[in-house]
């Protein structure tokens, strides 16, 4: 197999997604390759909001702890979508800081965001504090 060639990639918003999105059904036959992550973060920081989502989507599936400061980057945002993809990849990576942050968003009285935080907490931790949220639902 040819390595991937990412230069076209970062011309092209539309290939961009179409590869993130491709990274994620190919995994389905075998590991990654080594240009999914970098990939995945970059589309994570695109300004085409598909791109965007897609590379959000990607991080929280693999769980890289590299994905991390994107994720984080990508709360602060006014796009709900966009808010909604990152609060949703947080819960699958193992870091303390997603954890808190998703606690964070679970307080909020923004009632979309916590919305979201509180079913990506549900998924995934058996952390005591997550519990404490989930049953208080605050």
């Amino acid at each position: 197999m040819l390595p991937l060639d990412p230069r076209p990639l970062r011309r092209h918003p539309h290939l961009r997604r179409r590869a993130c999105i491709g990274c994620r059904s190919h995994t389905r036959r075998g590991p990654p390759s080594g240009y999914t992550e970098p990939l995945a973060i970059e589309a994570a920081r695109s300004t085409d909001p598909r791109v965007r989502r897609a590379g959000l989507r990607i991080l929280g599936y693999f769980g890289w702890p590299s994905g991390l400061d994107p994720l984080l980057e990508a709360l602060r945002e006014t796009d709900e979508r966009l808010r909604d993809a990152a609060v949703s990849s947080l819960a699958y990576i193992e870091d303390p800081r997603a954890l808190d942050a998703l606690l964070a968003i679970a307080r909020q009285a923004v009632a979309g965001a916590r919305a979201a935080a509180m079913r990506a907490l549900g998924d995934t931790s058996r952390d005591p504090r997550v519990i404490a949220c989930l049953e208080a639902g605050t």
